[in-house]
């Protein structure tokens, strides 16, 4: 029960603590279990949670291997969001399989309110995130001296808003501007300009 209250609230987007914050939800477990179960507590929510990215990075780390070791390659889409001061590089691998299947998986989710947007700390956060998850290699020394790089050579292509930093730090793998949002781009500014 206490996996799929887990999932319940990260699918839902609930507070941790619902298990313990919300009378109603206490009500309806009361009345559905006859007093046999009440929601856990957040410290046990966050401990299933953190079980459950393990497990869930784990698969998709073994799917990526699965997939380069039969010479399909991923691609890569990423952006930083921020909001109330809280900012996040996602990565997110995707690719066809054989069989005609469409897989979107997360590859990272890093931290980015105290990182530099720069190029160079997106390339090197990528590399990362990649090398993590399976796609190639990136070994660092302790003094940050490269030892190896084969990131590059395991992603098919990638994909960014066009920003001028993510363009940038991406030099070094194929294709890394998003049509799509480029002419969004576009049409918001022929609209604004229209009305202005």
């Amino acid at each position: 029960m206490l996996v799929q209250f887990s999932l319940w609230i990260v699918r839902r987007k609930r507070a941790l603590a619902i298990g313990e914050s919300d009378t109603e939800l206490h009500d309806i477990f009361k009345f559905i279990f006859q007093d046999g179960y009440t929601p856990p507590c957040h410290k046990l929510v966050s401990q299933n949670i953190l079980a459950l990215s393990v497990e869930g990075k784990a698969k998709v780390t073994n799917a990526l291997l699965a997939l380069i070791a039969g010479a399909i390659l991923p691609s890569l889409a990423g952006d930083i969001w921020s909001e109330g001061g809280i900012a996040i590089f996602g990565i997110m691998a995707y690719w066809i399989a054989e069989d005609g299947q469409y897989f979107e998986r997360l590859v990272g989710a890093v931290p980015f309110s105290d990182v530099r947007h720069t190029a160079s700390e997106i390339l090197l956060c990528t590399k990362r995130a990649c090398s993590a998850m399976g796609i190639g290699k990136f070994v660092e020394s302790e003094d940050v001296l490269l030892i190896e790089d084969t990131d590059a050579d395991f992603v098919h292509g990638t994909v960014s808003d066009s920003a001028s930093n993510i363009v940038s730090g991406w030099h070094c793998f194929d294709g890394n501007e998003c049509t799509c949002h480029t002419i969004a781009l576009s049409a918001r500014r022929s609209i604004w300009r229209a009305l202005v």
